[in-house]
């Protein structure tokens, strides 16, 4: 007789007991979701970064019967990833970076995974799971410059396009004159 195996094979204390650890992330960078959540909400950006959470559990579910063969395990290598997510995470919010702090939980978050469901199940989820670093707003020195970066090219591209047309243009800093 051939034993099933399941996406879960631990008993709902093991599932519990991620839930304690994913709650604990939760609330050692609380201040610092709070003020990604906010961002998304007032930077129209960001607004996409509601859907990535379902984007990456549609793309885990999509991997279903590969997860079902996959026998889960521990790792010490994810218990590793999640203190350096929390070292990252508690380094951003004594330092008050938000960025740094969120960063620090995507990490801790994806080595909890890890931590519980071990290497070889672990790296058939992990390219979905890379996708929640796109939920974490740009820092802001790093989002102006690329800003401005990508405007001066925007324009530069503008007004060549508009002297193919044979349209006397004059280009200073970001404005474009006809």
């Amino acid at each position: 007789m051939s034993e099933e195996k399941y996406i879960w094979k631990e008993s709902p204390v093991m599932l519990g007991l991620f839930c304690v650890v994913v709650g604990a992330l939760v609330y050692s960078a609380f201040g610092s979701l709070v003020e990604m959540e906010r961002r998304w909400g007032s930077q129209d950006e960001y607004g996409y970064a509601y859907f990535i959470p379902v984007i990456v559990g549609f793309f885990i579910w999509q991997r279903k019967e590969r997860l079902q063969l996959t026998e889960f395990n521990y790792s010490w290598g994810g218990l590793v990833l999640l203190f350096c997510g929390l070292f990252i995470t508690v380094l951003g919010v004594v330092s008050s970076t938000y960025s740094i702090a969120q960063y620090g939980f995507v990490v801790s978050f994806i080595g909890s995974v890890y931590l519980f469901t071990g290497y070889k199940a672990f790296k058939i989820i992990l390219p979905p799971l890379l996708l929640l670093f796109l939920i974490v707003p740009l820092p802001a020195f790093f989002y102006n410059n690329l800003s401005s970066a990508l405007q001066l090219i925007s324009s530069k591209i503008g007004v060549w396009v508009i002297r193919l047309f044979d349209i006397s243009v004059h280009l200073e800093g970001n404005v474009i004159d006809l």
